[in-house]
């Protein structure tokens, strides 16, 4: 019999993708009623226990966002929660409500799942962790109510075995109820709330005895490459492994805990000094860098560690947890692999980095996104042989973004795979019109990152774009960088040999700066190597980086690849460029990125014999 879940929600994109995640299910499928106010959740549910005997039968658990049309903020979980209390309840919520999320959970709710973070492993793990917290609490109650009607029946008498095994098993799942609730079903660390409460009772020693204290966030870097390449399974079993680790790097007096993903918070009740805190954190990262040996696998993590000290850094629990995420974020935006104290100018960026992460989910559904096209030209005769489809963002309040602002960011929060799927599309659509348009057949590259790449139907999804597009396979190019090619050997074979039996070609991204070897270029079927923008910056003042270049064009010519140079801004570097042999060549001295309405002109421009003239 499968399971009922109430969606009670306003956003249809959202909705969607709950009835996605919940339609195949670990646990077998799971029916949604989606209803968009708190008024039609409120008739469901009397409709429910009107039928069933003042019982809600069918529905098992309920998911529901807090700022709806008709109710706003914690007034709409009340409203639910008073009109069914023994249902189970998840709290869906941007990054903005939070702290409204948190409220909820502390007034009955199970928990709360970010919508950016949500994917459908996630929710439906946190539904089974739900209904398993329901069922001890229905068991409590029963054995509670059978000990109550035995010592009913016979007054005052002294409790028989029976009576007493009744009430120990009451008094058991009520001791085991209480934990589930304090602790991360995955790790078994304390969860947010029974750090919250820790951290609360630390600060009022630490005030009264005049003592420090410190909060470490701990992110893993790059873990959704993880879930990704190996599954969810691999995954869960890592973050097993790093939670031992972080548990065996602190004393017993201190607590790790699990955030949820993969981030994890750690209290130190008591430091001497700021640099006791440091010591730890250095310890962390060497304890993680050690190769975690998950059947079969030998993977290789490490974190981004924010680092906050009381009273130096807040006063309150909320403050120290803040800052502590500001500076984690910092650790990040500085290479990742260390950790970074706090200082007051990084909450600005945090709250920025949030902002845009919030706004990137919107983006799609609001159109923000176009594509400009920079050219590629060959060197000898100066006509364009292809373009590079560029991404950049229309924010309604920001401006025109550029994709370093903000493709890092939807990397991390996994928003790259729709905004990825985006603009594939978008470009080979447009080849498309450019074809009806008459101009000159020209190749569109499109930049695809690892998280991408490591999608299992990647392939299939770029063969369905060209069927639906009508764009050849061989005028489509994937670009990808070198460090795809040395992360998962395996992996990458397996994708790349699915990809170019479709017909698309394959070209090396910023080639030079990923430590890829030549067994590599070999076995894995580049069509073109693109020398990057460091090396070409340099060529006419620096001998080793002409050096370098000459290198690079002569082994792709020996490998029959094609070679463009990126990054070339004056006649001097064309020039070498040319006399070095190179065939096409990509950068600001040609042209700039265009929008797609003006390249038809570049397109029907003939090309000059001399195009250093």
């Amino acid at each position: 019999m499968s399971q009922t879940v109430l969606l009670i929600q306003d956003d249809p994109a959202c909705a969607q993708a709950v009835l996605e995640a919940l339609s195949d299910a670990a646990d077998g499928p799971i029916q949604v009623k989606w209803v968009r106010n708190c008024a039609d959740g409120l008739n469901y549910l009397a409709a429910e226990i009107a039928a069933g005997e003042k019982t809600p039968q069918s529905t098992a658990a309920i998911l529901i966002e807090l700022f709806l049309p008709d109710s706003q903020g914690i007034q709409t979980f009340e409203r639910i929660f008073q009109a069914a209390p023994q249902i189970p309840l998840l709290v869906l919520s941007d990054l903005r409500d939070e702290e409204t999320a948190r409220l909820a959970v502390q007034r009955g709710a199970q928990d709360y799942l970010l919508k950016i973070r949500m994917d459908g492993y996630l929710l439906s793990k946190a539904l089974v962790t739900m209904l398993k917290r329901a069922a001890i609490a229905a068991t409590l109650f029963e054995e509670k109510a059978r000990a109550q009607v035995t010592l009913n029946s016979i007054g005052d008498a002294v409790l028989t075995t029976d009576i007493r095994n009744d009430v120990t098993q009451a008094r058991a799942a009520s001791l085991k109820m209480s934990y589930l609730a304090q602790h991360d079903s995955l790790t078994d660390l304390p969860n947010r709330l029974l750090l919250k409460d820790r951290m609360a009772q630390s600060l009022v020693l630490a005030h009264r005895n005049q003592k420090n204290l410190a909060v470490l966030s701990v992110d893993l870097d790059h873990f959704n490459h993880v879930n990704d390449a190996l599954g969810h399974v691999i995954g869960d079993r890592l973050l097993q492994s790093v939670a031992r680790r972080l548990t065996g790097s602190v004393r017993a007096s201190d607590t790790v805990s699990r955030q949820g993903g993969d981030d994890f918070v750690i209290l130190l009740s008591e430091v001497a000094h700021a640099k006791d805190a440091a010591v730890i954190a250095e310890k962390i990262l060497t304890e993680l860098r050690a190769p975690h040996q998950i059947e079969g696998h030998d993977l290789f993590m490490t974190a981004s560690i924010g680092v906050v000290t009381y009273p130096a850094d807040g006063a309150s629990t909320e403050e120290l947890l803040q800052n502590a995420d500001s500076s984690m974020y910092h650790a990040k935006d500085n290479g990742r692999n260390g950790y970074e104290f706090y200082r007051p100018e990084m909450n600005t960026r945090a709250v920025e980095r949030r902002s845009v992460e919030e706004d990137l989910r919107l983006a799609l559904l609001r159109n923000e996104f176009v594509l400009h096209y920079q050219p590629r030209i060959n060197l000898t005769t100066g006509a364009i042989t292809g373009v590079e489809a560029l991404i950049r963002w229309h924010h309604p309040q920001r401006g025109l973004l550029l994709p370093a602002q903000f493709i890092p960011i939807a990397e991390e929060s996994g928003l790259i795979v729709s905004i990825g799927r985006w603009v594939l599309r978008e470009a080979c659509r447009q080849a498309r019109v450019w074809q009806y348009e008459d101009l000159p057949s020209i190749r569109v590259a499109v930049n695809v990152s690892m998280v991408e790449l490591r999608e299992k139907d990647y392939p299939e999804a770029v063969a369905a774009v060209l069927s639906e597009t009508g764009v050849e396979p061989g005028n489509l190019e994937l670009e990808l960088t070198e460090t795809f090619l040395v992360q998962d050997s395996k992996l990458t074979a397996e994708v790349l040999r699915s990809l170019k039996s479709i017909g698309v070609m394959i070209a090396l991204d910023d080639f030079g700066t990923g430590y890829s070897s030549l067994s590599h270029l070999k076995d894995f079927s580049i069509d073109t190597l693109k020398i990057d923008r460091s090396f070409v910056h340099d060529l006419t003042t620096d001998p080793d980086d002409a050096s370098i270049v000459s290198a690079m064009i002569n082994m792709g010519e020996s490998l029959h690849m094609s070679v463009v140079a990126e990054g070339v801004e004056t006649r001097e570097q064309a020039a070498l460029l040319h006399k070095r042999h190179c065939p096409e060549v990509q950068g600001y001295y040609f042209s700039r990125a265009v929008d797609a309405a003006d390249l038809p002109e570049l397109l029907r421009r003939n090309p000059q014999n001399n195009i250093f003239d």
